[in-house]
């Protein structure tokens, strides 16, 4: 063996040159997939301050006094943020219209009704937890039910808080200030923000490879500095970003208008799927090899495959790729003794395959932006579907955790989500105006909006009291700054006004960072509002902190004892639909190893596994301490970790069964035989799942199957596409094995005494 293959000392990591500024820029686009937080953000302060704007001139002409101007500014506001919102949950630019065509119908409803009851006290106020109760069952009619018990309440609220200066009679005043608002969202949405699904798309590939850029990047830094913690971790998040895009390009090619002309979805969808495949195996790959002792010159062939594909060089990677295969057939055929171990060749072979394969998909891309498929297009069915331009998150394995009973007798009550929330605000804003009434007569308003708010996008109880808690700490810090602000800026209304507009910016624009960000933004416009009405006082605000502190512990408290979702259930969900998924990848593969056939339906197994992952990510992500069955730190990250491999080992499984032969039919029954009993093991974890039982469930691996069946084959070598293919099984086995004893579950093993 050459002197160059002995293994040798890491190198010394490298120094990170200065970022020049394109790459601050394509960190700012990776981070906003398709500049959905941006444009979101943007749309609502220039409709917000269009909105402000016609208003001021339409009281202004009507000869209305100062407090009447900013008080019609602060209705078009509201119906200019609420609007923002409304586009994002319709594909279809006519159903964006007709849904903000309809906008002012439930609050012009609502303002009249609170202004016929705002004289009689106790009336107006049971009428605001009926309209809350109402507003929360008009979920069952989608998004526009949602939006409509929105405005419904909104415009209760406002008929509620002016009924002191106005009568019912007075009603088409308010009428006209909600028209003129719906009216500039509209123009709005379709002159500044035209919902272009075509557009969407373009923007999100442009974000997804940014994405890659990062990925590839984080390779780097973690090859340079092997066993950080901190870079191994960003790693990993980054990885889950990536195929959060993925999955959102994927969302977007359900619309036959999002495709570029010539395009297909079917095209599209694999481009996007392979590439995202198979950096993140490059990704995978060279973690594992930062962390191991290679030839000399390897590690830096490695980091010369990472940097060319972070800078969407395909040839340079292709380069690398190819002289570390080189390399790699020089050590296989030295000497026994001087070989590399049997896991690193199989690692590095897979290093070098996926990247040579990324490298062609980029080339492809790059070569033919609007690909063609020949003959029909058939209907792209996506794993997912956005809600509000974003991945659902926790959202649907919630609602199945709310119509199934739960183990403790408190959560056995099986309800639709619409309806338990129907129950649950009615309690919390009951709650809510009986306590805040106690602390301020006239401001328990502000306890009431807090209750409302802690139901929107939050779907389960700790969700609802993880958003509580941050919008308490969002209106504490708002009223710091809005103190400050207000003392600063006084009665400068130009300034004022410029103060909201930027205040709300960032804080829509970082709401999917933390909703705390959004609370403070709208704590300082309130902050400006009081100033202009003259009643701003130090005190008003520290009384607003003091009533949002008693509505989230009341919707907290609800949540927690009335009809609660626990996050234990949603995890159970979001577990066994990953299991579900993970098995239909494996039967799926299982068949294409023993008959040839089209790869289209595994890919989009292994997409629903993708989604499967993300729920469950965005399930226990709040707590991921609360998981099934599982106690103690050490458990917790072992469920994780084993959920996270298991995923990764099947799309492996996905690639190796594509470019593997098929097998002599004498070994395929025992490959059936071996598929059923992995399938049988899987299903055993979901029937403990679904009953809390761990103990005294088994899982039966399978492992030994698989590896007899490889035994048998005549392949040449341990890196052949069928011999990889049986080792992903066995992975697979291993990584639920892994999560079963981390559940407490018994594990045998059919070739040891256990």
């Amino acid at each position: 063996m050459s002197a160059g293959i002995a293994p040798q000392p890491a190198p010394e990591p490298a120094a990170r040159p200065i970022r020049p500024p394109y790459e601050w820029w394509e960190r700012f686009v990776a981070s906003d997939p398709g500049f959905t937080r941006l444009r979101t953000a943007g749309q609502a302060v220039a409709t917000i301050g269009a909105a402000m704007l016609a208003e001021f001139l339409l009281a202004r002409a009507a000869g209305q006094n100062e407090a009447a101007v900013v008080l019609a500014m602060m209705i078009g506001a509201v119906v200019g943020m609420i609007s923002t919102f409304i586009g994002p949950m319709f594909q279809r630019p006519l159903a964006v219209l007709a849904s903000l065509a309809l906008v002012p119908v439930p609050m012009i409803a609502g303002m009249a009704l609170g202004l016929a009851l705002a004289p009689f006290h106790v009336a107006a106020l049971v009428s605001l937890v009926v309209v809350l109760a109402a507003g929360a069952y008009l979920r069952r009619f989608g998004p526009r039910g949602f939006f409509a018990g929105q405005l419904l309440f909104m415009g209760d609220f406002f008929g509620f808080f002016l009924g002191r200066l106005l009568t019912i009679g007075q009603i088409g005043q308010l009428a006209l200030v909600v028209v003129v608002a719906s009216a500039v969202a509209i123009i709005a949405q379709f002159t500044l923000f035209y919902p272009s699904r075509r557009t969407a798309l373009r923007r999100l590939r442009r974000s997804f490879v940014g994405r890659v850029s990062q990925v590839a990047d984080a390779a780097v830094d973690l090859l340079d500095d092997p066993g950080d913690k901190l870079k191994t971790r960003r790693l990993h998040r980054l990885l889950i970003r990536l195929n959060e895009g993925a999955l959102m390009i994927d969302a977007q090619l359900a619309d036959p208008a999002a495709l570029p002309p010539g395009a297909t979805a079917a095209s599209v969808h694999q481009r996007i799927f392979d590439s995202e495949l198979t950096l993140t195996n490059t990704a995978r790959f060279a973690e594992y090899l930062a962390a191991t002792d290679l030839p000399t010159g390897v590690p830096e062939k490695i980091r010369e495959a990472l940097v060319a594909i972070r800078d969407h060089e395909p040839d340079a990677a292709t380069a690398a790729a190819a002289d570390l295969r080189r390399r790699l057939r020089t050590a296989n055929t030295a000497e026994a003794s001087d070989r590399l171990p049997q896991t690193t060749r199989i690692v590095l072979h897979r290093f070098v395959v996926s990247v040579i394969g990324h490298a062609e998909v980029t080339r492809i891309i790059n070569d033919r932006d609007q690909p063609v498929d020949p003959g029909d297009a058939e209907p792209f069915d996506p794993a997912v579907t956005l809600s509000g331009g974003w991945l659902p998150g926790s959202q649907k394995v919630s609602a199945t955790a709310s119509t199934e009973a739960g183990v403790r007798w408190l959560d056995r009550v099986r309800l639709e989500p619409y309806a338990r929330v129907t129950i649950q605000m009615t309690v919390a804003v009951t709650g809510s105006i009986i306590v805040g009434s106690l602390l301020s007569p006239q401001r328990f308003y502000w306890a009431v909006i807090a209750t409302f708010v802690t139901f929107l996008g939050a779907h389960n109880a700790t969700e609802q009291i993880r958003k509580s808690a941050y919008r308490v700490l969002g209106t504490l810090v708002g009223v710091l700054l809005g103190v400050v602000l207000a003392h600063l800026i006084g009665h400068h209304t130009r300034v004022s006004i410029l103060v909201i507009l930027i205040a709300l910016f960032f804080g829509i624009y970082l709401l999917r960072v933390s909703y705390a960000f959004m609370v403070t933004g709208i704590t300082v416009m309130l902050a400006q509002l009081y100033v202009q009405l003259n009643e701003f006082s130090d005190a008003l605000l520290l009384l607003r902190l003091a009533e949002t502190a008693v509505g989230a512990a009341v919707a907290s408290l609800t949540v927690l004892f009335v009809l609660p979702v626990r996050i234990r259930q949603v995890v159970a969900v979001a577990t066994r639909e990953h299991l579900q998924a993970l098995d239909e990848v494996a039967a799926r593969a299982v068949d294409r190893l023993g008959e040839a056939g089209s790869e289209v339906e595994l890919r989009a197994a292994a997409r629903r596994l993708d989604a499967a992952y993300q729920a469950l990510e965005a399930a226990t992500r709040p707590l991921r301490g609360r998981l099934p069955g599982v106690t103690g730190g050490g458990l917790r990250e072992q469920f994780w970790y084993a959920a996270t491999a298991s995923r990764h080992y099947a799309r492996n499984l996905v690639i190796d069964t594509g470019w593997s032969s098929c097998l002599p039919e004498t070994l395929t029954t025992e490959l059936q035989t071996a598929a059923k009993l992995l399938s049988t093991s899987i299903a055993e974890i979901i029937a403990a799942i679904d009953a809390a039982s761990f103990a005294d469930r088994t899982y039966l691996r399978s492992a030994a199957l698989f590896d007899r069946i490889a035994s048998d084959l005549d392949d040449e070598d341990v890196t052949t596409p069928r011999q990889l293919a049986f080792r992903d099984l066995e992975l697979i086995d291993g990584a639920l094995a892994t999560l079963a004893q981390s559940l407490g579950m018994q594990v045998n093993s059919l070739d040891t005494a256990r």
